[in-house]
């Protein structure tokens, strides 16, 4: 990888934030019910909590991810960073601001046999809930978005699983945000965008959720997690949906405990991720 750090300010390419709240109003249910179709087919593991759930893959996708569309907006800040510890930028002095963390887990498929070699792609928004892409609405409504970002932060993270499936990122613990700037009381609960994929495996797109005593303001994002519009369970169609204030349960495999472990320097998350082959 090359380590040069080579950094400079794009143009913001502005998403309409109604656009973005509609989109995730109408797919959360196509998800689910897509999530339901896929976990009814597989053939669940013996002792596991069953095939991990999709959730819809963006958006502010990173511009060195596969699966970018070409038509998407563009990080302000870039850099060639997108290795395994996102709280350091390699030639810089300067770390990532926010509460440390560690998400370690294992890629196994259905029959529970771990995968290696597979890629896992992370990325994130930071510690004020700013994502390093043109189209976040939060980061376009304020002056000068490139000065509240994080220059310390790298946002995004590749690993490529071991002979044994496993991975891990050192990471911060990402803060919740409005969906809609301009309505800070409707906001996405605190997540992980991930995505993993392998010849010979279906592609999986999900998202990951926290739990802990050991996190920083834990007690909201338990509040949000309830009535988050994709982690949460609701009823309703549309605009007239409504959270009944409880998880869904489909996406109870998503919620991530950390805690503190002997050797690490922060707390720490495990997430076993099931994917099926094709």
């Amino acid at each position: 990888m090359d380590q040069t750090k080579n950094k400079k300010v794009i143009l913001p390419n502005l998403i309409d934030r109604r656009t973005l709240l509609h989109s995730l109003l109408h797919l959360a249910p196509a998800t689910l019910l897509l999530t339901h179709s896929k976990m009814a087919k597989a053939t669940i593991c013996v002792s596991t909590p069953g095939q991990t759930p999709g959730q819809t893959p963006g958006p502010f996708i990173p511009d060195d991810f596969p699966f970018k569309s070409l038509d998407e907006g563009h990080p302000y800040i870039i850099s060639n960073d997108s290795d395994a510890d996102l709280t350091s930028i390699s030639g810089q002095s300067e770390l990532a601001l926010g509460q440390k963390l560690y998400l370690e887990g294992q890629v196994v498929d259905e029959n529970c046999v771990p995968v290696p070699n597979s890629q896992v792609y992370l990325w994130q928004a930071d510690d004020q809930g700013h994502y390093n892409h043109s189209e976040d609405p939060n980061i376009n409504f304020l002056n000068k978005p490139i000065l509240n970002l994080d220059p310390g932060f790298q946002y995004r993270g590749i690993v490529r699983t071991d002979n044994q499936g496993r991975f891990s990122f050192k990471t911060i613990k990402p803060k919740y945000y409005p969906l809609d700037p301009q309505d800070i009381h409707f906001k996405r609960t605190s997540h992980f965008h991930l995505s993993v994929m392998k010849p010979g495996f279906q592609n999986l797109f999900t998202q990951s959720y926290f739990e802990g005593d050991e996190l920083e303001d834990i007690i909201e994002i338990r509040r949000l997690n309830k009535i988050d519009i994709l982690l949460g369970e609701w009823i309703g169609r549309g605009l007239n949906r409504r959270p009944t204030g409880k998880v869904n349960s489909v996406f109870l495999p998503l919620i991530v405990n950390y805690e503190h472990r002997s050797g690490y320097d922060a707390p720490v998350g495990n997430l076993k991720i099931y994917i099926r082959r094709v």
